[in-house]
């Protein structure tokens, strides 16, 4: 590969890692259970930075979300980084667009929701209601 950077398909129906030496970036393009691919939509409006000096679009908050939110097995839960997401974004996040993200599988964004409520109790406001 250039710059004598080495890729592996690590898990090929959702994660690529790239490694530069010992240092490595995810290349993530699906979420763990298939259900949330990365399309068009997790392009639009992201904050730009350059990685191992290649300019990239980082992911928006929204779509952080929804790629984690997926991530619950037994040695593996990334809850608590939904909820921080949640603590620190909850006014500026999309909720209608992340609803529609969900789709079918909205309960999965319920869950976490409730969950938000029990970890950051004085802060319950913070999600809208409807």
């Amino acid at each position: 590969m250039a710059a004598g950077w080495r890729a592996e398909l690590t898990y090929p129906h959702w994660l690529a890692k790239v490694y530069a030496g010992e240092d490595f970036i995810d290349l993530i393009f699906n979420s763990g259970n298939g259900l949330t691919p990365v399309d068009d939509r997790w392009f639009v409006g992201n904050a730009e930075a350059v990685v191992l000096g290649v300019p990239v679009k980082v992911v928006n908050p929204e779509d952080g979300l929804l790629s984690k939110a997926f991530i619950m097995e037994r040695e593996r839960f990334d809850g608590a980084d939904i909820a921080h997401l949640l603590q620190a974004n909850a006014e500026q996040l999309d909720w209608k667009g992340l609803v529609e993200r969900f789709g079918a599988h909205w309960r999965v964004l319920l869950a976490h929701l409730t969950l938000f409520g029990f970890v950051y109790p004085g802060e319950r406001h913070r999600i809208p209601a409807g």
